[in-house]
């Protein structure tokens, strides 16, 4: 059973009145209100950013994730790594180098296009967990 300071106080902002409460022998009444005018609504209105048109990086070479940075800090967001070693996804990209890409370095590509990876597990990755059975 709740205390009655605190099932009064929780009947106040359940039922959304104004409630004066007080404990038996304790201080002064103590009033809480709430209003629905207090919780403000989210803002609904604002448009996502419209594509622009970037040039495509090299990141050939690169660890994944700072391939992945480098597109995330150009506004590509639409990153799709594939693996082409057997594996059947990426799960770390810490772990993955990037072997391939497209489209390929220097081409002109809007900002909401896709941006496929090629890549292959690091070697010390790779030795360092067999839960895949491939070490």
């Amino acid at each position: 059973m709740l205390k009655p300071v605190a099932a009064c106080i929780l009947s106040a902002l359940v039922i959304g009145a104004t409630a004066a409460c007080q404990a038996p022998g304790g201080p002064a009444p103590t009033t809480v209100t709430t209003s629905a005018e207090s919780v403000a609504p989210a803002d609904l209105s604002s448009e996502p950013a419209s594509p622009t048109t970037v040039t495509m990086p090299s990141v050939e070479g690169q660890n994944l994730m700072e391939a992945m940075d480098t597109l995330d800090q150009l506004g590509v967001t639409d990153i799709l790594p594939r693996p082409n070693d057997g594996h059947a996804f990426v799960a770390n990209p810490a772990n993955w180098v990037v072997a391939a890409q497209d489209p390929t370095a220097g081409t002109e590509l809007s900002t909401a296009d896709e941006v496929t990876l090629q890549v292959s597990k690091t070697d010390e990755a790779e030795s360092s967990w067999c839960g895949d059975r491939d070490c």
